[in-house]
């Protein structure tokens, strides 16, 4: 469930007048309101050339047992022979023909006269599938036209299947708009036409709901309200009329039966939950709104699964029997509405978002119910919901020549406590402050209001008082009354004005967030794409990898409602998503692909105390290249006090996959190695500011899913930057890796990475990169034999005037006859830069002759 509505235009039409404006425009009105279209879908009419038939014969085929031949009217001279198969059709029904020509959706062909088993066809009689109209409720048999339309009149008159469809995303503040009301009144604000508020019941019998059944709630902090509402005479087997069947299927919901779709037109209408009951199946007659308590124990809801209830969840129960509902989530099975329904009582109610969320939660149910529930639903108009509810029961009835219902006169109304409208203040002078309008009259802010139903409850000059509809349980401030006025006026009419800060509001930003820009710069330029995946994993991926029970990246942090069963627990490294996005593209035949991730792992504080306190050398060594016993930097000091606490750890993590170079007409392939992989690792290390490092080989099974004798580790004094190397050939079969290309992976731990390349370079300061552009030197030295390419470092690293040489790197080695018999010379290409200038070339030039002098009096280095 998420914070879509699926929006159909013919049924928004019947709150707010959209004539006049484009599909296109529709949508950009909506988004410009706050409420993202995110696509638009048109539903094509029905070709001409089907129309409405009504079967006047129906014999069966002399040839085939279950083909029958259909006489069929459709308004013309003679009546058509058609041959059909369908189970249910009958003389006197009223159909949908595609006569000869004619296009059914979705067909790549014309309808044709075709000769079936000796007898002549001059048509179909289609069902709703062949229509391409998704109405379950009527089965797979032919679609029975309703309201007997006269023959040979265009079935989209009666049918309607043009339409558009947009997808809305609505934001979890704007509860009111997951029903086509809300959106109508945000509509109807900007368009300045009025709203057309949908008609509701005229009571049609004599009792009221309370001579029928009683209603006590025994929890009021949990349902604030309770409405129920008696209607008798209700066909609880029939189906809903074709026009609300159409606009429930277009809106995403399976049309059932009457009552459950005019429950469920209602919910979307108002964005209000209701439920109806059968009546019958209340053998107490009482409706009791409680908390399940020690006594009730399970129910049987109404997708078939049998739930134990928690001692908090807030159920609705026949008197002191078994319970009906889950409040707010969802039905149970032994007062759902069935064919034999014939009288029922109609539920709406406000209850607490926080228990139907927890309940929701507890049972990993979430219903278009519940989804509403917890975000907060219009408590004032519970009583005008039922009404609604049963005057569609009425008018359908009516429509489809039914008995109609008898509406009981009044609802039983449990509200202890009535809506009372929150007041706030509005000053435009803010207004205009806050939305850069200087122009912004006071008038134009009441219109606005106004519009959107907020009621004017005082005036002095230009500050305002307001009394905030039920509706809009999101309005508690001044500054939210600004963003309505910003809403309506639309966005796109505010000036672009930057803000201007204070100086002492000023607040640098954390240098480890420009390195991990660096990182990911640096990265690109290796070639990978950065890819954004979600940091949850599962068990299988686990043993996919090798990874045994009670090995430190054993995710144990589960998740208690997770998205899927695949996303159950938090990831402890991210070389299970990279390997599942790897997975994905290879079965699309993709090879060669190389993505990176920056990302947390998370570890429990059970792996964390394990490894701080490892005695074991295995477990030290896991310790060191996972992480897992570290703390995250941005953890604030009261987290890293909570014993129970986790820790987590910024990664940053690649994928390569085969082959390291594709076949060409120049090359021939070359096969992806250990040795690629290193050469990627210490590229990008040395890019990013790490400057001195060591590399070590990993020892067996302390990262399970590299292959033993093709991995290692980046180790520094501060500590284990972190991994590589090529895929354990059994992992590789566990994923359906193909073992010619074997992938490889690496895993490095920014934050220590970021530590270390602060300390080794003070040419790099703490953004970890040069901010100005380096000198470049090269030096030549006559040294004796017996000084070694050691022996230079050394004194280089002694030599005390060293200010900005940066690095040192042999180049060339040279003994000739230009030198004396007992000498040698070694080239160096000398690197010098400053964090804080732009070096020149005399300062440059200065501190050569320095070093030169300085390795002069320790090797005895002459410079050629």
């Amino acid at each position: 469930m998420s914070g879509r509505v699926l929006v159909v235009k013919s049924w928004l039409q019947d709150y707010v007048d959209l004539r006049g404006h484009s599909d296109e425009k529709i949508a950009e009105l909506l988004t410009s309101l706050g409420h993202e279209v995110e696509s638009v879908r048109h539903e094509a009419p029905l070709d001409s050339l089907i129309v409405v038939g009504r079967v006047l014969d129906v014999v069966a085929h002399q040839q085939a047992d279950h083909l029958k031949v259909c006489s069929v009217d459709v308004g013309s001279s003679s009546a058509l022979q058609i041959v059909c198969g369908a189970d249910n059709v009958r003389a006197g029904m009223n159909v949908a023909v595609a006569q000869v020509g004619a296009q059914l959706p979705g067909a790549s062909t014309p309808m044709v006269a075709a000769d079936l088993r000796g007898v002549t066809s001059q048509g179909m009689i289609c069902s709703a599938a062949e229509l391409g109209m998704d109405f379950s409720a009527e089965g797979d048999g032919i679609l029975a036209l309703q309201q007997n339309p006269e023959p040979g009149r265009a079935a989209e008159e009666v049918l309607g299947a043009a339409d558009t469809v947009w997808d809305v995303a609505i934001t979890p503040n704007r509860a009111d708009c997951l029903g086509y009301i809300g959106l109508a009144r945000d509509l109807a604000a900007q368009l300045q036409c009025p709203l057309v508020m949908p008609p509701l019941s005229v009571a049609s019998s004599s009792e009221d709901s309370a001579d029928m059944l009683q209603v006590k709630v025994l929890d009021s902090a949990h349902c604030r309200r309770f409405v129920a509402l008696y209607v008798d005479r209700v066909q609880g087997g029939v189906s809903a009329p074709h026009q609300m069947q159409r606009r429930l299927s277009l809106a995403g919901i399976r049309p059932r039966s009457l009552i459950v779709d005019v429950t469920n037109y209602v919910l979307y209408e108002w964005a209000q939950p209701l439920h109806a009951y059968d009546y019958a199946a209340l053998t107490q007659k009482e409706l009791r709104v409680q908390l399940a308590g020690a006594n009730l124990k399970s129910i049987v809801t109404l997708d078939g699964e049998k739930r134990t209830l928690h001692r908090d969840d807030l159920v609705i129960c026949d008197g002191e029997k078994a319970p009906l509902a889950l409040a707010g989530v969802m039905g149970a099975q032994n007062s759902w509405i069935q064919e034999s329904t014939s009288a029922c009582v109609i539920e709406v109610a406000d209850f607490s978002c926080q228990s139907i969320r927890s309940t929701s939660k507890r049972h990993k149910l979430i219903s278009e119910s519940s989804y509403r529930f917890a975000r907060g639903v219009d408590t004032a108009a519970l009583a005008d919901v039922a009404q609604r509810a049963a005057y569609l029961l009425y008018k359908c009835s009516e429509q489809l020549s039914l008995p109609l219902p008898a509406v009981a006169r009044r609802p039983v109304d449990h509200n202890p406590r009535p809506y009372v409208a929150p007041k706030v203040a509005l000053r435009v002078e803010r207004a205009r402050k806050l939305l850069a309008r200087s122009d912004l009259k006071v008038e134009q802010c009441m219109d606005i209001l106004d519009s959107l139903e907020c009621h004017l409850l005082d005036r002095k000059g230009s500050r305002l008082v307001y009394a905030i509809p039920s509706h809009r349980g999101d309005l508690v401030r001044e500054v939210d009354l600004i963003e309505e006025i910003a809403r309506v006026l639309s966005y796109d009419t505010l000036p672009s004005v930057p803000p201007v800060l204070a100086r002492d509001q000023h607040r640098e930003e954390h240098p480890l967030i420009a390195y991990t820009s660096r990182c990911r710069e640096m990265l690109a330029h290796l070639g990978l794409y950065e890819v954004i995946l979600y940091p949850f994993t599962w068990k299988k991926d686990v043993s996919r990898c090798l990874i045994p029970q009670g090995h430190p990246l054993d995710p144990e942090l589960e998740i208690s409602n997770p998205l899927s069963p695949e996303f159950a627990y938090l990831q402890t490294t991210q070389v299970f998503a990279l390997l599942r996005a790897l997975h994905h593209n290879r079965s699309h035949r993709r090879q060669g692909v190389r993505f990176f991730q920056v990302g947390r792992s998370y570890f429990a504080a059970r792996v964390r105390d394990l490894l701080t306190n490892a005695r074991e050398s295995q477990l030290r060594e896991i310790a060191e290249v996972t992480g897992g016993h570290r703390q995250c930097l941005h953890f604030k000091k009261h987290a890293t006090e909570e014993s129970q606490r986790g820790s987590e750890r910024t990664l940053v993590s690649w994928v390569v996959d085969g082959p390291w170079r594709k076949k060409n007409w120049q090359y021939a392939e070359e096969r992806l190695n250990f040795f690629h992989l290193k050469e990627q690792v210490e590229r990008f290390v040395r890019s990013v500011g790490v400057k001195e490092y060591e590399v070590r080989p990993l020892g067996s099974g302390v990262v399970p899913f590299l292959h033993p004798g093709e991995s290692a580790a980046l180790m520094t004094k501060s500590g284990c930057l972190g991994y590589w190397g090529m895929l354990h050939p059994e992992v590789c079969d566990h994923w359906d890796f193909d073992l010619t290309h074997r992938p490889g992976v690496v895993e490095l731990q920014l934050e220590l990475l970021w530590q270390v390349a602060c300390k080794q370079s003070s040419a790099v300061g703490n953004a970890g990169f040069a901010p100005f552009p380096s000198c470049y030197r090269d030096l030549a030295l006559a040294l004796p034999l017996d000084v070694h390419h050691g022996d230079v470092l050394a004194a280089i690293e002694s030599f005390s005037g060293k200010k900005y040489l940066e690095k040192a790197e042999l180049f060339d080695l040279y003994s000739g006859d230009s030198l004396e018999k007992d000498q040698k010379s070694l080239a160096y290409a000398l690197t010098f830069s400053c964090a804080t200038r732009t070096l020149k070339d005399r300062d440059v030039d200065r501190e050569l002759d320095e070093l030169v002098g300085h390795l002069k009096a320790n090797l005895g280095a002459e410079r050629r």
